[in-house]
C-alpha cells in the first residue's frame, strides 16, 4: 500500500518505521520554513533537523517508550491522549 504521513515528529517517524517493516511505500512530509529557505531537505528526523540548523538540544535519559512533550505540539498530542478513552489508546 501507497502511504503519505504528514509530519516527521516521534509519532509519525514511528509509524512510518513500522508500515515499512510491513512493507508498505511510505512518504514522510513535513514543512520548516527556515530548513526550506537553509536547503535543508533531506532530514530524517526533527533532532537531526535541529542539529543541521545549528539549534542547542537537549538529551534526558530514559526508555524510548517513555513520552517525551519537546514542543507545544507534543504537548497537545499528549493532552489529547489524556483526555481520550485509555481503551482506545493502551493495548
Amino acid at each position: 500500500m501507497d502511504i503519505v504521513i504528514v509530519g516527521s515528529g516521534k509519532v509519525g517517524f514511528s509509524l512510518a518505521e513500522q508500515l515499512v517493516k510491513e512493507e508498505h511505500n511510505v512518504t514522510v512530509v513535513d514543512n520548516d520554513e527556515e530548513a526550506l529557505r537553509r536547503g535543508i531537505t533531506n532530514s530524517v528526523a526533527t533532532c537531526t533537523l535541529l542539529i543541521e540548523m545549528g539549534r542547542r538540544l537537549y538529551f534526558s535519559l530514559g526508555s524510548e517508550k517513555n513520552i517525551k512533550l519537546t514542543s507545544v505540539e507534543d504537548l497537545e498530542i499528549f493532552e489529547a491522549l489524556l483526555n481520550s478513552q485509555k481503551a482506545e489508546w493502551i493495548k
